[in-house]
């Protein structure tokens, strides 16, 4: 118990030592073993927090709590069909648990399986209509089935049985966003992640007209967010500020370029003095900025020159050079956004073209199953190896006659260096690409290509290497 208690006074190390002792001197308590995994995800120690969840299952199997923090983690940790094994199991025990049933949501979404999502969702809600989870939950497969209307009324729900649902509020933001209405849309996404940092410094806000106030904006969300975003760094300056913009390490050295008299530095918990603050995300609605009013002076980012002139020689100048991204980050919020690497096939038989892989991290290893008669030309292990990345990708972009890629921060990249550029994208994807149109507002270079059903990636790229043939580019 006083595990449990500094858990829920954040005494998190010491949470993990007492009920240690706790296992250690009777490791037959199913619940030692569920609050010890609990402690220990909280201290990030994610692998012995599942043991420590399925030791507690095993020694009580009719201890419902414990599938349901499982199967939570699992989906965290991108195990989501293990996820939803355990959900099943548990609810062969628990069959009129809602929360059984919302976890099983949950682990269905991560694999992409929305009509069944649905269900879920609805199962938990028949047996619980008050559950503000629930409804929420519910509206986020509504969206991304493409039923908007039907999404806002559950969240709007949602909210209804919980008024401080922040999460729900958020959710309902980026459902107006991607339908085009701006105004509600960047009004509630300010309810996203209430723990956000303000370092003590109050708001900034445009109607501030102090020459010189310093105005520290920072980062909170993917590089992505962060890429796109950043532009409105230099409106922040016109305004009279000082401006000092804090980015996450990966990609300070590119993000440099982005406007003179602007201080960019890398995230820290303790950035230098300033009087006031602002979450980059928060910049549109400070900025009251609708479908027409987007910043939009593209280029707004620039690669090193000299790194583009030692690209350009190592690249050559023969055939169609097309760079290729086809995985993003592993976070449950890209879910679907990835493609496969072997969809690219029908572009790599175009004939002339050169596929050179920009793609770092995550999805790397599928180059090592390529067909044989797929060639995609990779740029070393030096490309981008150091603290700072993106600046080698950001000079290749440079010497390249097309980037085609998914929804991920070399999109970002791309969009931001004006570089011709084509975003592949799920049938219904996220809100920053509106929906039924193939450019987009926020990069003139860009043009869009989207599934005409869930899941068709070969459709995306015959249509792809139809517009290919038809350009007489390569």
């Amino acid at each position: 118990m006083l595990g449990v208690l500094a858990i829920q006074t954040q005494h998190l190390a010491e949470a993990v030592t007492l009920i240690a002792e706790a296992v250690t001197e009777n490791p037959n308590i199913a619940a030692a073993h569920r609050n010890y995994a609990l402690a220990l995800h909280n201290v990030g120690r994610k692998a012995e927090a599942i043991d420590c969840y399925e030791r507690s299952i095993a020694l009580e199997p009719t201890f419902c709590d414990a599938y349901v923090h499982l199967a939570g983690l699992l989906v965290e940790v991108g195990q989501s069909e293990r996820a939803l094994s355990w959900c099943d199991e548990g609810l062969k025990l628990h069959a009129r648990d809602p929360f059984l049933h919302l976890s099983r949501a949950v682990a269905l979404r991560a694999r992409e399986r929305l009509p069944e999502t649905l269900i879920s969702c609805e199962k938990a809600i028949s047996l619980r209509p008050t559950c503000a989870e629930a409804w929420d939950k519910r509206g986020a497969a509504l969206q991304e089935l493409g039923r908007p209307q039907e999404a806002l009324q559950s969240f709007a729900l949602a909210v209804e049985l919980r008024p401080d649902f922040s999460a729900a509020y958020h959710h309902a933001g980026l459902v107006y966003l991607q339908t085009g209405q701006f105004s509600p849309g960047w009004e509630l996404l300010e309810h996203r992640d209430q723990a956000r940092r303000d370092f003590g410094r109050a708001r900034w806000h445009p109607k501030t007209h102090v020459e010189g106030v310093r105005v520290l904006l920072h980062s909170e969300q993917g590089l992505g967010d962060t890429l796109q975003f950043c532009r409105y760094a230099s409106l922040v300056a016109a305004c009279g500020a000082q401006v000092t913009l804090m980015v996450q390490q990966p990609l300070l050295g590119v993000m440099k370029t982005l406007c003179s008299g602007i201080t960019v530095i890398a995230d820290t918990p303790n950035p230098p003095p300033s009087d006031l603050q602002c979450p980059l995300m928060s910049l549109p609605h400070a900025f009251r900025t609708s479908a027409t009013s987007i910043p939009a002076k593209i280029p707004y980012l620039a690669a090193e020159r000299r790194r583009v002139i030692e690209w350009r020689e190592r690249l050559g100048q023969s055939g169609f050079k097309i760079g290729i991204c086809w995985h993003g980050s592993g976070l449950p919020a890209a879910v679907g956004r990835a493609f496969p690497l072997g969809a690219l096939a029908p572009i790599a038989q175009v004939p002339g073209v050169r596929l050179l892989s920009l793609q770092k991290g995550l999805g790397i290893e599928q180059l090592k199953q390529l067909p044989q008669d797929m060639c995609i030309e990779q740029l070393g292990p030096q490309f981008d190896a150091g603290e700072t990345g993106f600046l080698d990708t950001a000079a290749v972009m440079e010497c390249l006659d097309l980037i085609i890629t998914c929804d991920t921060s070399v999109a970002h990249l791309a969009g931001a260096l004006g570089r011709p550029t084509w975003i592949v994208l799920k049938h219904v994807s996220d809100w920053r690409w509106l929906t039924d149109r193939d450019d987009t507002p926020w990069y003139s270079s860009v043009r869009l290509f989207r599934q005409s059903s869930p899941g068709d990636w070969e459709g995306v790229f015959d249509a792809i290497r139809g517009n290919l043939a038809n350009r007489g580019s390569a």
